[in-house]
């Protein structure tokens, strides 16, 4: 599996877990939970075909990709959120705002983690099977702490 799937699949959950975590406290509608896989292909779908372009050189062509990126992960989020719970779409919409800031924070923090490890010279891969107390096991829980 190519390093660029793997980030795509990785920031997609992100958004999805992210989305899930704003409906499970609300009232969900009936069939919440195949509401809520189905949309899962869909958004990993645009996070393959729009997360690679938004890595532009030229700063008009990175503005206009990462504008069309955010509307289209704005709208597609707003719709899963509206379909999984009972909810008017101002409100659906106002959750989609706030699961995409924090897939994005939490995406950005585990780049850092990355970045981190891979300056002190091992790289993240091998840190992360020393174990359940190893590394590995305080990067998810600050991951599921955060989201």
């Amino acid at each position: 599996m190519s390093i660029v799937f793997h980030h795509v699949i990785f920031r997609a959950l992100l958004r999805w877990g992210a989305a899930l975590a704003f409906c499970l406290p609300l009232k969900h509608r009936p069939g919440f939970r195949l509401r809520a896989l189905g949309m899962l292909l869909p958004l990993m779908g645009l996070t393959y075909v729009l997360d690679p372009s938004a890595q532009s050189t030229n700063l008009h062509e990175l503005q206009f990709s990462l504008l069309a990126l955010y509307v289209s992960f704005f709208v597609l989020l707003g719709m899963m959120i509206y379909a999984c719970v009972e909810i008017d779409r101002k409100g659906a919409l106002y959750c989609a705002v706030w699961s995409l800031l924090t897939s994005q924070t939490a995406y950005e923090g585990w780049r850092l983690a990355e970045v981190f490890f891979e300056r002190r010279g091992t790289p993240p891969r091998h840190r992360w099977a020393s174990g359940p107390a190893g590394p590995a096991h305080h990067r998810c829980g600050l991951l599921f702490c955060h989201l």
